[in-house]
């Protein structure tokens, strides 16, 4: 969340829920609190270049910050409920309006997760290490068969088709371009364009070459805490815009910046692995500024591109911003906590504010209050941030509204369905942003394609989230387009039980790799041949009762 809303959100009263609450408040205040004595302790130009020396001091910080992870995320705590909603958010089967006839009405994919057998990405060798359930092997083989699959998204009337480039295949050794796999990106492209849809082209969705974490520098810095890196990064962004520039219009720089940098580089979860809060600074620091120099770069290329990074976004059932002004909304502390390290907009605050770590302190993350008026990280690096984005990215797929589903969101089965959160969130970004808004990815997750314990149903869930994402649009949301969560089942991050293809695909038990229908593929073919959820359409889709 940006700087401004901050200022207008009242305060409601805590709901008290016993001592386990308060212990949890505690620790989950007491872990910010470290954290801002650390940073007071080192200065922000110490935490890029780590030659500080307060930098022995860390070693006993990183242990508290730890512990108080740990303990705050012990206790399965609901958080305090929201005011309610400023507008009637019933469905309204009686009104309904088309959208634009150039609205894209997409389906996602990523490359790691659907084309199997890659081999040199960091994301392999933590497969390899044994630091996940399933490893990817094939995946659903979408690099042999990724025309089978474009033809099945051009057959439900898809217009629009987000794939992703994998740099550890163009680059599998410092500055040695693969030409064949050059070649074979541009024919994957190419064949969307044939098929009538425009692709949506991401540049890093999570993966990156295993090299860039063994080659290091005199700091002993790898990866995206490495500001070399961002170099790198550009040398591989400007052979892909320069061979791929024609046949793109829309750009993603990096995959959910917001929870993938703190997930790998904070709390240890994905390749690197790291617990460091100063690793986080540093990587969203060089991500940051890797984006805005892309951005530049791939407008120099072609000055008619949309380039943008797109944002994992949550509902949150606490503080769910309402249609009235931001002085009517709901922001507990504790809930505010959360937000920080789940699902702040630090990164897009920061390509609006043009200040990375006035962006990290606006959002409550680790409170650095006397960098706060600083401008030295902002012009360090020589970079400028300022508003280098073309259009609002985001994915959005469900609300928390206790503190447990934050640590378990990757049983995405068991998580919350929120369909009007989705309006929240559209008309939030349009007040502040004022730009173009593409949903990247939406979508629902069952464990190995099993009926969910809630009853929504990928049918239900398609149609009740287009209806909230047209109301955006009637009450002024600029939504561009609307891309769904996959086209297939797919490798998701260490297993292949979490599946959100419209297309069932077995991975680990049917060698055929069969793509099997499930009941989302006619309602989402329905809902774009009517340009979106008709009255009819979700009389025919009620979901379940809530």
């Amino acid at each position: 969340m940006s700087n401004r809303p901050r200022s207008h959100f009242k305060r409601i009263p805590r709901q008290q829920n016993g001592i386990q609450n308060q212990f949890n408040l505690l620790f989950l205040n007491l872990l910010l609190y470290e954290i801002k004595i650390l940073l007071r302790i080192i200065p922000f130009g110490a935490m890029v270049s780590m030659k500080s020396k307060n930098f022995k001091k860390i070693p006993l910080f990183l242990n508290i910050v730890t512990f108080c992870i740990f303990l705050a995320a012990c206790s399965p705590v609901p958080l305090p409920q929201a005011l309610p909603a400023a507008q009637n958010n019933t469905l309204k089967t009686t009104s309904f309006r088309q959208t634009p006839s150039n609205f894209m009405w997409g389906v996602s994919s990523a490359g790691y997760q659907a084309e199997g057998n890659e081999t040199n990405s960091q994301w392999y060798f933590w497969e390899q290490a044994g630091k996940t359930k399933h490893r990817s092997g094939k995946a659903v083989d979408f690099y042999n068969r990724y025309e089978e699959d474009i033809l099945l998204a051009k057959q439900m009337g898809v217009n629009a088709f987000r794939l992703s480039v994998e740099w550890s295949r163009i680059e599998p050794r410092p500055g040695e371009f693969d030409e064949n796999q050059i070649a074979h990106y541009k024919r994957l492209i190419q064949t969307v364009r044939k098929h009538g849809m425009t692709p949506l082209v991401t540049l890093v969705h999570f993966t990156y070459p295993q090299w860039l974490l063994e080659d290091s520098d005199r700091d002993g810095l790898r990866g995206w805490e490495d500001p070399d890196t961002i170099e790198l990064y550009l040398r591989y962004v400007d052979r892909i815009a320069r061979e791929m520039g024609n046949d793109v219009r829309f750009w993603i720089t990096f995959n959910e910046p917001n929870i993938w940098l703190p997930i790998a580089h904070l709390f240890g979860k994905t390749p690197p692995g790291t617990h460091s809060p100063l690793g986080f600074l540093r990587s969203g620091w060089n991500v940051l500024k890797a984006h805005a120099r892309a951005y530049d770069r791939i407008h120099g290329i072609n000055p008619q591109a949309m380039v943008s990074a797109n944002i994992f976004q949550f509902q949150y059932n606490p503080f769910a911003k309402t249609p009235k002004s931001y002085a009517s909304s709901a922001d507990p502390m504790n809930a505010r906590t959360i937000e920080a390290f789940a699902d702040s907009d630090w990164f897009i605050d920061g390509l609006k504010s043009g200040d990375f770590a006035y962006a990290i302190h606006a959002n409550q993350i680790f409170k650095p209050v006397h960098y706060a008026s600083e401008t030295s990280a902002r012009n360090n690096g020589t970079v400028a941030l300022l508003g280098r984005f073309d259009y609002v990215a985001f994915d959005y797929y469900y609300r928390f509204n206790k503190i447990e589903q934050i640590m378990n969101a990757h049983e995405t089965w068991r998580m919350p369905i929120y369909p009007e959160g989705l309006y929240n969130v559209l008309m939030d970004y349009q007040r502040r942003f004022h730009k173009p808004i593409v949903i990247a990815e939406n979508g629902i997750g069952t464990f190995q394609n099993q009926p969910r314990a809630d009853g929504w149903r990928r049918s239900d869930h398609i149609i009740h989230h287009v209806y909230h994402m047209q109301r955006a649009i009637q009450d002024g949301a600029q939504v561009i387009g609307y891309f769904h969560w996959s086209i297939t089942d797919n490798y998701e991050w260490g297993d292949f039980d979490s599946r959100f293809g419209l297309y069932q695909v077995e991975a680990q038990t049917d060698a055929s790799l069969k793509r099997i229908p499930t009941d989302g593929v006619a309602a989402y073919q329905a809902v774009i041949a009517a340009k979106g959820a008709t009255p009819l359409l979700l009389q025919r889709y009620p979901g379940p009762r809530r």
